[in-house]
C-alpha cells in the first residue's frame, strides 16, 4: 500500500507555498509603488486606493510592463490640477488635466498612463555627414546699389493728386476763400507739378459812394519742388502763373466790365505728412510777384490794383498712386 504523507510535511508545504505568495505579492506592491509615485492633497482620494485602481486597471487591459510614472495633484481655487510624468531623461512626457472633482482627474489620469496615451518622442535620426563643397570659382561682384530709405519721399514713378483750400490775397481788394487742384509725380527728390486755383469773388467799394465793383479771380501754375526733408516730402518750389482777375462794375452811371491776365514767377513752401496708406495731409504756400499790374475804375475813379505780391496758402489733401 502507498504511503500517505505526513500531516506535519503537508502543513510545511502549504505555509511554504503561502509564504511565497505573500512575497510575490509584496514585491509586486512595492513594483507598483516604484512605477507609480502619487502626491495629492487630503481631500483626493488615498494613495493606496489610487494604487489598487492603477493595478486594476493595467490588468484589464492585460498591460504588465509600464514606464515609472508621478502623479501630481494641486488644488487652484475651485478646481484640481493633475500633472502626469512618464519616463525620465530624453523620453520624458507629460500630460496636464484639470476637473472639478479630484476623484475624476485621478481616474482620468491614471486611465491615460494605463492607455499609454502620452507617446514617447521618436529618436532623431543621425545628421547624414555633409558631402564635402566642391571648389567653385567666385561669384563675379555686382555694383552695389544704394539702399533705399524707410523714410524716403515718394517712390520714384509715382503721381499724385491733390485737393486744398485755403485763402489768397494781394490779388482781390481783400483776402478771397481759394480752393485748389493740383496734380505731379514724382522723380527721386524732385516733385514737377501743375495746379488751378480759383477764389470766390470779392467786392471793392468807395467811402463815400453807392458804386462798388465784384472782382474774380482764378490762377493757373505749374512750378518743381525739390524734397529737402524726405520722410515729410517737404522742400522749396520754383515755378510760373497766369493770373486772371476780372471786375465788374455795380450802381454805377456805365456798367463796365474789364479782365486783366498777366503772369508771375512764383516760389513757394510745401510738405506732406501721410495719414493712411496712400492719403497724405498737404501745406502749400505760395507767393507770386505779378509782372502787371493794371488799375480797375469806376466812373474815372481807381477802385482797386493788385499788390506787388500775391500771397497764397492752403491746406489740402493729397492721394498718391
Amino acid at each position: 500500500m502507498p504511503r500517505r504523507p505526513h500531516p506535519r510535511r503537508v502543513a510545511a508545504a502549504l505555509t511554504g507555498a503561502l509564504v511565497v505568495l505573500a512575497a510575490s505579492a509584496t514585491a509586486k506592491d512595492a513594483r507598483a509603488e516604484e512605477a507609480l509615485r502619487f502626491r495629492a492633497p487630503s481631500a483626493c482620494p488615498a494613495e493606496a486606493k489610487v494604487l489598487v485602481d492603477w493595478r486594476a486597471e493595467l490588468v484589464r487591459r492585460g498591460t504588465t510592463e509600464v514606464e515609472p510614472a508621478a502623479i501630481t495633484v494641486e488644488q487652484r481655487g475651485d478646481r484640481f490640477v493633475g500633472l502626469l510624468e512618464i519616463g525620465a531623461g530624453a523620453t520624458r512626457r507629460e500630460r496636464t488635466l484639470s476637473a472639478v472633482d479630484c476623484r475624476d482627474l485621478i481616474e482620468g489620469l491614471v486611465l491615460v498612463h494605463a492607455m499609454g496615451a502620452v507617446a514617447a518622442p521618436a529618436p532623431a535620426p543621425a545628421p547624414a555627414p555633409a558631402p564635402a563643397p566642391a571648389p567653385a570659382s567666385p561669384p563675379p561682384v555686382r555694383p552695389q546699389e544704394p539702399a533705399a530709405s524707410e523714410d524716403s519721399a515718394a517712390p520714384r514713378g509715382r503721381a499724385y493728386a491733390a485737393v486744398a483750400a485755403g485763402v489768397t490775397f494781394g490779388l482781390q481788394p481783400s483776402a478771397g476763400p481759394t480752393a485748389r487742384i493740383a496734380a505731379g509725380f514724382a522723380l527721386g527728390r524732385f516733385l514737377p507739378e501743375g495746379y488751378v486755383a480759383a477764389s470766390l469773388p470779392n467786392h471793392g467799394t468807395f467811402d463815400e459812394r453807392p458804386a462798388s465793383a465784384s472782382f474774380v479771380a482764378a490762377a493757373v501754375g505749374a512750378r518743381g519742388c525739390f524734397v529737402l526733408v524726405e520722410r515729410l516730402r517737404a522742400g522749396p518750389c520754383l515755378g510760373v502763373e497766369g493770373l486772371l482777375l476780372r471786375g465788374s462794375g455795380d450802381h454805377v452811371d456805365t456798367p463796365h466790365a474789364r479782365t486783366s491776365t498777366t503772369f508771375a514767377p512764383s516760389a513757394s513752401v510745401r510738405a506732406s505728412f501721410g495719414l493712411l496708406g496712400p492719403l497724405s495731409l498737404a501745406l502749400d504756400a505760395t507767393g507770386a510777384l505779378p509782372l502787371e499790374r493794371p488799375e480797375f475804375t469806376l466812373d474815372g475813379r481807381a477802385v482797386h490794383r493788385s499788390s506787388v505780391l500775391v500771397g497764397r496758402g492752403t491746406v489740402g489733401t493729397e492721394l498718391w498712386f
